[in-house]
């Protein structure tokens, strides 16, 4: 057993052994009450023993979750009333999970679920009949095993009289149901790369499995046939019946994709009618698969090459049951060259083609996990902050008793616990950037294939932490900048072969921290950004002149892709060259406070650089006044600050400063006239210079006083607003005055000749 199955093993049965430590009580109070079991209570252990059973489900432990799923349909009949609690049944159920604690034990140890004995299977069917005893006395017809699925998604989805089970059902089912799907398709992709590899097949169907009985049980019918196709294709791939060919593993890519719609339309509407069209295609490429199999097999391939006759083929079949092309070998019927020879004809047979389908766009997850740790140390701190708070409200000085001495210690150390806890809150929202980057494997894939390209996509930095909410807004970007990086960036292998590169591309997708900021990168190797293209569409849609297009610089250049609009394409394909992509990234990048950099040599490929805030809540910056207003600017934005000499500041011919700082030459700007605002100083030399720089660009804003350091806690701006210049929100001083935040990037823009 691997670290990463252990661990969720692990995982599994910490959370099996809470659910029997509570479900016990539960079953217990409900035989000694001798009275009709409250609807909640039954509620609350159905969902328990579904949770287990799930979990089980797709952890391949069988006969546990085939014991639980026993003890869930028992209590769907408590539930519905056509059964009733005896104290017979009751204790059927304590002893279930009593089995299944120990059992839970052996898998804790051991990591398997065996049930040689019998004995979950024997408690099972005890269970059973119990339930069609007290179902029989209750009048009821039939027994508790011919309930429907659609009868059981019923009482899963009728609320309770706290209105819990709808919520707690379906909701934790779309989002379990989405993960599954994503294992499918990660092992899906997997086993595109390599057809003869068993373990992608093992877990896709372990996954499209689970998924399937979660369907059925909450009468997904439709959902539920579409996945029993799929379940049933996969078999038929795991046995060796089919296949693995681009059509198959396509069928399988896309129904993975149908299926995701049909959970992204839940709860509201679970209706799938697209789902018989779906299964007859997935029969379809079955029974092609089937056909194709035949033509593939080796003593088939060897008899149409003439290598062995009928005879030879029957022979080595009836005798051996080891591989046939090594049983020939071996007897001297076929030589090393003509297996080898007919392995190769087998591979390019059974190859792997493109295959083109489009993702489904998901809702946001509204939950995420957190370590116990993280809450842990957050339940210190709330411990300490009530110590430190009674500190300094029962000091003497406080109270207007003894001298002051004592305070500056108590606010001390109330400083440094406010600040730890900011440090762990801001942790609890932070998330392995793992699962976004993953997400895009299947876009390069689809995106080459359609293109005819061949395309590896490097993973970098999966483990980097980021903010939730940043981690769900970068997604969209990511997905253009990759498409942009295969369609426009990889040559075609012809073209990548003249040039003397491999005929394979590769994209890098990385993610790090870098000060206070995300850095996530996306490199290709392909050929680059034309400077004179972009410059003579920029030119032509009147972003620039002809005269001031040679004095830009290339971040300059570059940053024009980024245009409503804009596009270099020759074409209009389905992927691209209609010019909205990369706005839309720019868009959700600025959403988030970031920026984008870009740098690009021909022939040899473009690095694009997204830099994001690490968190978008609360920022260290220094609190300035320009006038009356005051305004904060990102520490991390600042390089120093300064008194400057007279002798350093140049009057240039335009009316523009310049003041010489370590022997460089930057630009002033004076905050007062960049906002109108009334100054207390005129003169460089009676205000303060602050020296910001940002994407290797700097300089210096006059202000009339440094406040000090402050934690900003960053508040939007109103939309009434409109879009105010160089400003990134507000934040809320001690004294209830505001501070407005200056955008550092914003302000270096608007100086021509910021160094």
């Amino acid at each position: 057993m691997d670290e990463e199955t252990r661990e969720i093993v692990s995982s599994f049965v910490a959370e099996s052994r809470e659910a029997i430590d509570e479900v016990e009580p539960l079953l217990i109070e409900m035989s000694a009450s001798g009275e009709a079991p409250n609807a909640d209570v039954l509620a609350k252990v159905f969902r328990l023993f579904h949770s287990m059973k799930g979990s089980a489900g797709y952890l391949q432990f069988c006969s546990i979750e085939r014991v639980t799923h026993r003890a869930e349909t028992v209590l769907v009949d408590l539930r519905t009333g056509a059964a009733t609690p005896t104290p017979a049944l009751i204790e059927a159920l304590c002893r279930v999970l009593d089995a299944v604690r120990e059992r839970l034990a052996q898998v804790a140890e051991t990591g398997i679920d065996e049930d040689k004995a019998g004995e979950f299977e024997t408690l099972g069917l005890n269970l059973g009949e119990l339930s069609r005893k007290t179902v029989a006395s209750a009048g009821s017809v039939g027994s508790s095993s011919t309930t429907t699925p659609a009868a059981a998604a019923s009482i899963v989805t009728q609320p309770t009289s706290d209105g819990v089970s709808l919520s707690d059902l379906i909701e934790p089912f779309i989002v379990e149901g989405r993960d599954l799907l994503d294992a499918c398709e990660q092992a899906l992709l997997s086993l595109e790369t390599d057809p003869e590899a068993s373990a992608p097949v093992a877990t896709a169907f372990r996954a499209l499995h689970s998924f399937k009985g979660n369907c059925g049980f909450l009468g997904f019918g439709e959902i539920e046939r579409l996945a029993h196709a799929a379940e049933t294709l996969l078999e038929a791939v795991k046995e060796g019946d089919v296949t693995r060919s681009a059509n198959v593993i396509g069928a399988l890519l896309a129904t993975v994709d149908a299926l995701r719609t049909a959970v992204a339309r839940l709860p509201g509407d679970s209706a799938f009618p697209e789902a018989a069209i779906q299964v007859a295609a997935l029969v379809k490429v079955e029974a092609n698969a089937r056909s194709n199999m035949a033509e593939t097999r080796i003593g088939r391939i060897l008899i149409q090459r003439g290598d062995i006759s009928s005879d030879d083929l029957i022979e080595a079949l009836v005798v051996e049951e080891r591989p046939v092309g090594q049983v020939l070998a071996e007897r001297g019927l076929l030589s090393p060259a003509q297996l080898d020879a007919a392995l190769v004809e087998q591979a390019q047979r059974r190859g792997v083609a493109p295959s083109n389908e489009t993702r489904t766009v998901e809702k946001p997850q509204t939950s995420l996990r957190v370590d116990v740790g993280k809450l842990d140390a957050l339940m210190d701190l709330v411990g300490e902050l009530i110590i430190a708070e009674t500190a300094v409200i029962h000091a003497p000085s406080s109270q207007g008793a003894g001298d002051l001495r004592d305070l500056p210690k108590a606010f001390a150390q109330l400083d440094r616990i406010t600040r730890s806890l900011q440090n762990v809150a801001m942790s609890l929202r932070m998330v392995p950037i793992e699962a976004t980057f993953r997400k895009m494997i299947r876009v390069v894939r689809d995106v080459a294939n359609k293109q005819g390209k061949r395309v590896t996509l490097k993973l970098e930095g999966e483990e980097t932490e980021v903010d939730k909410t940043v981690a769900e807004i970068i997604s969209d970007p990511l997905v253009h900048l990759l498409r942009n990086a295969v369609d426009h960036g990889i040559e075609m292998p012809a073209v990548r072969a003249q040039r003397g590169k491999p005929v394979e591309g590769t994209l890098k997708l990385s993610a790090s921290h870098v000060g206070g900021e995300i850095w996530v990168r996306i490199q290709d190797d392909g050929g680059g950004i034309s400077r004179a293209r972009v410059l003579e569409k920029a030119v032509e849609r009147g972003l620039t002149s002809a005269a001031d297009a040679s004095s830009l610089t290339d971040a300059h250049v570059y940053a024009f892709i980024f245009e409503s609009g804009f596009s270099t394409a020759a074409a209009v394909t389905d992927i691209s060259g209609r010019g909205v992509g990369l706005d839309v990234v720019k868009r959700q990048i600025e959403r988030v406070k970031g920026r984008i950099d870009v740098s690009s040599v021909p022939e040899q490929g473009t690095t694009i650089t997204l830099r994001i805030p690490l968190t978008m809540a609360i920022i260290e910056g220094m609190l300035v006044r320009v006038g009356d207003t005051s305004f904060t600017i990102p520490l991390l934005c600042i390089r120093e600050s300064m008194v400057p000499r007279a002798q350093d500041v140049t009057h240039l011919a335009d009316g523009e400063e310049i003041v010489r700082i370590r022997g460089q030459l930057l630009p002033v700007l004076r905050m007062h006239r960049f906002y109108g605002i009334e100054p207390r100083h005129e003169r460089l030399e009676d205000g303060i210079l602050v020296v910001v720089e940002d994407g290797g660009q700097a300089v210096c804003l006059f202000v009339d006083e440094l406040i000090g350091q402050r934690q900003t806690v960053i508040k939007g701006l109103s939309g009434f607003l409109g879009d105010p210049r160089a400003l990134s929100g507000c934040t809320v001083l001690g004294d209830g005055r505001i501070s407005l935040i200056l955008d550092v990037a914003g302000l270096i823009n608007t100086v021509p000749c910021a160094a």
